[in-house]
């Protein structure tokens, strides 16, 4: 008991290592690799605790007050958004497709864009709408870019020949 962090984020440990182990046997090792699944595990683990306690998360995303009535409802359903975006996002790295990974980012990067754009239009916190809507939509932009640029380097043959029977 006395341990502030959520039973999600417990529980996540032994996931998380068994996914980036997947992932670095598919993809190979890097850090342009570990970046990717940990964002994906964030956007994971963020909106399961959007899902889980609403009411704890969501001042964080950025609007002046909370939902009155049944509207906690709509946040909950932009949290399930951002878990099957993510979800979209680790498929395409696990499976190995960078291209479309790449154009995934770019496309996914307009739901963070529109998340600002909904902090700003309703009056909230202008630093949650640059610092983390923005600044987040803009990474999704230049690494969707960077991967798509990205090309495979293929293994040179061996340059010496190979033994002739005598």
């Amino acid at each position: 008991m006395g341990n502030d962090t959520s039973s999600t984020a417990q529980a996540s440990g032994p996931i998380c290592a068994t996914i980036r182990s997947a992932i670095r046997r598919r993809t190979g090792t890097g850090s342009q690799v570990d970046w990717f699944t940990n964002f994906i595990l964030f956007s994971l683990w963020f909106g399961a605790e959007f899902i889980l306690s609403p009411e704890t998360t969501a001042p964080g995303f950025g609007l002046p007050s909370w939902p009155s009535g049944d509207g906690d409802g709509f946040l909950i359903i932009k949290e399930i958004r951002d878990v099957v975006l993510a979800l979209v996002l680790g498929i395409l790295l696990v499976t190995g497709h960078r291209r479309a990974l790449g154009w995934a980012l770019l496309v996914e990067a307009l739901a963070a864009y529109g998340d600002m754009t909904t902090v700003l239009a309703h009056r909230g916190s202008v630093a949650t709408a640059l610092g983390v809507h923005c600044l987040t939509a803009t990474l999704m932009v230049v690494n969707g870019l960077l991967i798509m640029r990205e090309t495979r380097k293929v293994a040179a043959a061996p340059t010496t020949p190979a033994p002739q029977p005598a």
